[in-house]
């Protein structure tokens, strides 16, 4: 397999030479596994790199990462699991941990999937290296095949169903039927996996090229059911089609520096366009309110997430027509925003995607532009401030003043005022009547 070493090796071989070299001087066989040698047999990328040996690794992981100046920390000091990240733009991170049997073989054997579990010793010279692959993960790779290790690999981390659901959507692989018999027997366990790595698993899903495969596999693997998604094929197929078409339309309406908008991290591993698919599938599978809230509180959301999930998802249809035939300025937009307690500005840009009628760029960049230019701390700035409003009405004070702020506010999402001539005529007359 020297084609696959050197394909390899081509991208960071000043790296993988020098951990071959420490391994040599400790007199221990090393060996680069999982998903980095998938994603090289694919051609593609890799920018995390998996490595094992017979024993606890560390001392070498600490001294590769010294010599490359790099970070290391333990990942689980009591298995020995440890990991190295370069400190420059690249992103780059190696993985060490022992092997988790008495052999090289045992390991792969209990890894998830076949595709996962090939091994290729790092040796002098590097590009002789052979691939090691007992459970032909190659020949599956080759049949766009996704298929477990072995029979208990799924019951030992439920979580695996939904990795594979994202390999399978990202890949473009289909998974075999025993496979897939053990996705649907062991998808009520998901209930008890960690919040956290059910989340992790879902914003990498939901930004998979080919995720709507991956989201008929959901349904058809019970998976929706156990995340409390209830929905048809069609329906979460359907839905998947109608905002994947919104997202392509914004992005032909945007220019090229606004459309990274949709590819930018908004937060707990999702990107802009990842998250307003998995909110349209929410809203698919009619949850909100405290079907919502068990949710929110299972996979800790973070705060701005969870706003805007509660927002989108508690938010009626009506309530949304109500906001785009607002005949009002584009501040008293916002501030319809603000008095639904919508996340701003991220609320923005998924209103346009989320919501039914036409897409309006025009509107979505002027409301950003407007939010920047008019916020401060996070809330819009008065029309008329307060210590303006008690220069032209000295008595209105206390309570009264948070009143008459709250009463132009509301003027200005009605369409009464427009500007600030407009305010101060409302200003008059609310005084006069108040």
């Amino acid at each position: 397999m020297d084609k696959i070493g050197s394909l390899i090796f081509s991208q960071h071989k000043n790296e993988l030479d020098l951990l071959a070299r420490l391994a040599a001087a400790e007199s221990l066989p090393i060996y680069l596994v999982g998903g980095c040698l998938r994603d090289h047999l694919l051609k593609r990328d890799s920018a995390d790199y998996d490595f094992v040996c017979a024993v606890d690794p560390s001392r070498i992981a600490q001294a590769f990462a010294k010599q490359i100046n790099a970070h290391w920390f333990y990942l689980d000091q009591q298995r020995g699991y440890s990991r190295v990240v370069m400190r420059n733009a690249t992103k780059l991170q190696f993985d060490f941990a022992p092997f988790r049997g008495p052999s090289l073989e045992i390991d792969l054997a209990l890894r998830d999937f076949t595709i996962n579990a090939m091994a290729l010793p790092l040796t002098i010279p590097l590009d002789t290296s052979a691939l090691i692959d007992p459970l032909n993960g190659q020949g599956d790779l080759a049949a766009q095949r996704l298929r477990m290790c072995g029979d208990s690999v799924i019951a030992a981390d439920p979580l695996r169903i939904l990795k594979g659901i994202r390999h399978c959507a990202k890949l473009n692989l289909a998974v075999d039927n025993v496979t897939q018999q053990q996705f649907i027997a062991h998808a009520p366990l998901l209930k008890q996996v960690a919040g956290e790595r059910i989340r992790s698993e879902l914003s990498q899903l939901f930004a998979a090229i080919n995720s709507e495969a991956a989201l008929r596999m959901l349904v058809e693997c019970d998976v929706a059911a156990a995340l409390t998604l209830s929905c048809t094929s069609a329906q979460i197929v359907e839905c998947h089609r109608t905002i994947e078409h919104r997202i392509y339309q914004l992005k032909q309406q945007l220019q090229e520096d606004c459309k990274r908008q949709l590819n930018l991290l908004c937060g707990d591993g999702f990107t802009v366009s990842g998250l307003a698919v998995f909110i349209a599938i929410m809203r698919c599978c009619a949850v909100s309110g405290d079907s919502l809230d068990g949710l929110l509180k299972w996979l800790h959301f973070e705060k701005r997430i969870a706003q805007l999930l509660r927002f989108f998802l508690n938010t009626s249809a009506a309530q949304f027509d109500k906001y785009r035939r607002l005949d009002c300025s584009e501040r008293g937009k916002l501030l319809w925003l603000q008095h639904h307690h919508a996340p701003l500005p991220q609320a923005l840009i998924f209103c346009q995607l989320l919501s039914s009628g036409a897409i309006d760029t025009q509107q979505l960049l002027a409301l950003q532009h407007l939010w920047q230019q008019s916020q401060t701390n996070g809330r819009m700035q008065p029309l008329l401030p307060a210590e303006y409003i008690q220069q032209l009405v000295p008595h209105c004070k206390g309570q009264q003043l948070g009143q008459c702020l709250k009463a132009i506010e509301l003027a200005e999402i009605n369409g009464i005022v427009a500007n600030i001539d407009d305010g101060e005529l409302y200003l008059d007359k609310w005084c006069e009547s108040n």
